[in-house]
């Protein structure tokens, strides 16, 4: 059982380099393998990671050539001739070597300086400016490529609520994200307001799942424990302490202007009048919130209940000063189609992003 475990435990250790190896290829990916080596009598099988590049590549359609079948007797003895390795790739970085072989040959043989645009230099002398300008023309080179690279990003169709607050304040730093996604580890200010998130359904009596995304904090502050009992005790205290919510964490989903729009609403409020009361806790000292994030659950919770949205209030609840911000004409269903489009289809349904 331990041999056992060993070998599953080395298993992970390949699966683990293999994920690094093939995440890190930014534009091509290359895999290589064999059947057969000099010293073999049988072939060898291609590796599970080989084997999942090449169907991968084949489903993408790039796979030039598919494997050549595997032959009963080792063809590096029986029909192939001696080959170097590595093949260059670059026939004129093979004939920049091959002239400074040609180069060192002249040196052995007494001939101790090149000319060089009319100047005579040392062959030491000689590579070390050798070495200067290539790094010049690859500075060059990259400083161009940047300059005059960019992509068409195409806005995806299904988004969270949060994604759309993100490309509304930045849409060239949101196509970038698009362009490359990297995973992000939440903030301490996330993770506490996740936290909080918790204890307010704890305190209700309540259980859902909390999405991290879609808990807004500000990353600049610095939160501890000391920090989370203060701010239950401020929201236990205030108006919606006592309060029992209609619904707490409410997913929901729904369509606007061709995409599909989803996101969690912290809380539900029945006023007595028949109308609805949405609110979101914001746990930052500070009082900056944006008013989209509102209008995007009022009109969420107008859809799942089939109303006009304006039976719906929405409101922005500070917990630790207890104050209720209520942004004034929040858009309705064509307010927020028309922000939609203006965020992410005045460019033929995409945002250009520089890499």
């Amino acid at each position: 059982a331990f041999a056992d475990d060993l070998k599953t435990e080395a298993r992970r250790a390949e699966d683990r380099l293999a994920y690094v190896a093939v995440t890190r290829a930014r534009r091509i990916l290359i895999g290589s393998g064999h059947h057969w080596r000099p010293d073999t009598t049988k072939p060898r099988v291609f590796s599970t990671y080989l084997a999942a590049i090449l169907d991968e590549a084949e489903r993408q359609g790039h796979l030039e050539a598919s494997a050549p079948p595997v032959t009963p007797a080792n063809p590096l003895i029986t029909e192939a001739e001696p080959v170097t390795w590595p093949r260059s790739a670059d026939t004129e970085a093979l004939e920049r070597r091959q002239e400074a072989a040609a180069w060192v040959e002249q040196a052995r043989a007494g001939a101790g300086v090149v000319a060089m645009h009319d100047d005579q230099l040392l062959l030491d002398a000689y590579a070390r400016v050798e070495g200067w300008d290539a790094d010049l023309h690859r500075l060059l080179a990259e400083a161009r490529h940047a300059r005059a690279r960019h992509h068409e990003v195409t806005m995806p169709t299904v988004a969270s609520a949060t994604d759309w607050l993100r490309a509304s304040a930045d849409s060239d730093a949101y196509a970038s994200e698009l362009l490359r996604p990297m995973p992000r580890r939440p903030s301490r200010a996330t993770r506490f307001g996740t936290r909080f998130h918790r204890w307010v359904e704890h305190h209700f009596g309540a259980t859902s799942l909390v999405d991290t995304d879609e808990v807004q904090s500000a990353d600049a502050e610095e939160y501890t424990d000391a920090d989370l009992v203060e701010l239950c005790e401020a929201f236990a205290e205030g108006q919606f302490g006592e309060r029992p919510p209609h619904r707490i964490e409410a997913p929901f989903e729904y369509a606007l202007e061709g995409r599909t729009i989803r996101g969690r609403i912290d809380a539900v409020y029945a006023e007595p009048d028949g109308r609805w009361l949405v609110v979101d806790w914001k746990t930052s000292r500070g009082r900056h919130a944006d008013p989209l994030q509102l209008a995007i659950y009022r009109l969420a919770w107008a859809e799942l209940q089939g109303i006009d949205p304006s039976m719906v209030d929405a409101v922005f609840h500070f917990v630790r000063s207890d104050a209720l911000v209520r942004p004034p004409d929040l858009p309705d269903r064509a307010g927020l189609t028309a922000q939609l489009a203006a965020v992410w289809q005045d460019r033929g349904q995409s945002v250009t992003g520089h890499g």
